[in-house]
């Protein structure tokens, strides 16, 4: 069995120098090019793998389908999608029932590099591996036999949703599997080519000069077509350069309960690098390729947990588990001098001074303080720390930059400040009641602040900015 170490050590073997003669990969253009393989040919299947190299040249706004087995909503896909935040890998599966079971991986394609991806499906459930590492699961049991509908079967495209998505870029090793591999096998055969007269092989394209480029290389010989440009192309045999990193677990909630909906963030001092929610069962999985040290956070109002100084390595995987405590670390108000009135709206920082006077403080959080001028920090890392203002005058200091010990589990409270007004106008806060999709905003584009100058106001206020 391969362990992460081993199987590190494997992929450095190929990547430092083993010669596997020259090579061929399938090229497609994004615009009109896929493989078609024959129909009907996994109908049978109560189990399979399907796996391959594939490498983007494009992520665009539209998916890109790796491949689409099936039709007219009756499908096993593999595709990407990207956006100006993600590029998302997910595995899908729809049912003769019309049931959708899915695993969606945000935030961990690359242009111009090589990846592994294998699809398993059968009775242990929906497994998604990437570069031999299991990075999403289901427990959906059913396979292609569950599908019923064989009649389309494409490699790098999809017609199934009206209107046409095309891979672009460069694949090689397809393989199907009439059994579950574990991922002892997976890793144990991505790195070379095959045989084709391998146990549980169903079918196999490989692109190599012999023979017709569309028929596969496995013992059945099926016969497939190309369409648009496509064409094969001279290459190395892919090779890994990194192994993904995942972070699983289960937040759990006072009474010991799974805590569903709540947020997981994984940070380098104050910026977010990663995060995701846990299901309704509490449970989270991180993948991604970070690596180093970093602070991991669960967050739910005020309550949650962290994980300080974790050491996250490629192809190591970690199980972590948290419990929610109580974690609101400082709240106060901002007020008016000499009255009661609030300010709305304005941005509270916590900074971490450094552990000698030659180091900088850093900006741990950032947070606007509400409607009653009540602004609240929670699951703060455990230190000294400094809390200041912004207003158009410069920043204000909370007792002239008096200290405060953060101590996990206490509340230092009524940390308030009292600073005369810098803001003029009227000011609004927008969430989903005015008709906005949801409470936290994620970008802005100006035609915001110009449509709030031409209706009489000098500015708007949108709460919970993402930043």
């Amino acid at each position: 069995m391969l362990d992460w170490k081993s199987l590190a050590v494997f992929f450095v073997f190929f990547i430092s120098g083993a010669v596997l003669g020259q090579n061929y990969v399938l090229e497609l253009d994004g615009d009109g090019d896929y493989l078609q393989l024959p129909s009907e040919i996994f109908n049978e299947l109560d189990q399979a793998t399907v796996e391959g190299w594939f490498k983007w040249q494009q992520l665009g706004r539209y998916p890109q389908f790796v491949f689409q087995f099936g039709g007219k909503g009756q499908t096993m896909t593999v595709k990407s999608f990207s956006d100006h935040r993600n590029t998302e890998l997910g595995y899908h599966i729809l049912d003769a029932n019309g049931s959708k079971y899915t695993i969606d991986v945000p935030n961990i394609l690359r242009l111009n590099q090589w990846c592994h991806f294998a699809a398993v499906s059968g009775e242990d459930g929906m497994k998604l591996y990437l570069n031999g590492i299991l990075v999403g699961q289901d427990a959906y049991n059913g396979s292609f036999s569950s599908i019923h509908n064989g009649r389309s079967n494409l490699i790098g495209y999809s017609n199934d949703q009206g209107y046409q998505m095309y891979f672009q870029g460069q694949m090689d090793e397809i393989r199907v599997w009439k059994v579950a591999r574990s991922a002892e096998q997976i890793q144990g055969s991505m790195l070379s080519p095959l045989r084709g007269n391998e146990p549980g092989l169903v079918c196999y394209w490989n692109f190599e000069d012999h023979g017709a480029l569309t028929t596969d290389a496995s013992v059945n010989r099926w016969s497939g077509q190309l369409f648009g440009q496509a064409k094969r192309v001279k290459n190395d045999f892919p090779s890994l350069v990194q192994l993904p990193t995942v972070i699983t677990g289960s937040v759990y909630d006072q009474s010991g309960m799974g805590a569903g909906q709540v947020t997981i963030s994984l940070k380098r001092g104050a910026k977010t690098r990663l995060q995701v929610s846990t299901s309704d069962l509490g449970h989270y999985r991180m993948v991604s390729w970070l690596t180093g040290e970093y602070d991991l956070y669960a967050t739910q109002g005020t309550v949650g947990q962290m994980r300080v100084s974790l050491q996250l390595h490629g192809g190591q995987p970690q199980e972590i588990d948290l419990r929610l405590e109580p974690a609101l670390n400082i709240s106060g108000r901002l007020l008016h001098l000499n009255s009661m009135i609030p300010h709305i709206a304005v941005q509270v920082q916590a900074l971490m001074l450094g552990k000698s006077q030659d180091e900088e403080a850093r900006v741990m959080a950032t947070m606007l303080s509400d409607k009653n001028g009540v602004y609240r920090f929670v699951n703060l890392r455990p230190g000294q720390y400094q809390l200041r203002c912004y207003t158009t005058r410069g920043h204000v200091y909370y007792q002239d930059k008096q200290s405060l010990q953060v101590v996990i589990g206490k509340e230092i409270q009524n940390v308030d400040f009292r600073f005369a007004a810098f803001k003029k106008g009227r000011w609004k806060s927008y969430t989903r009641f005015d008709g906005l999709p949801g409470n936290v905003v994620r970008a802005i584009q100006s035609s915001i602040f110009l449509n709030s100058m031409e209706s009489g106001n000098s500015c708007c206020k949108i709460p919970n900015i993402v930043r």
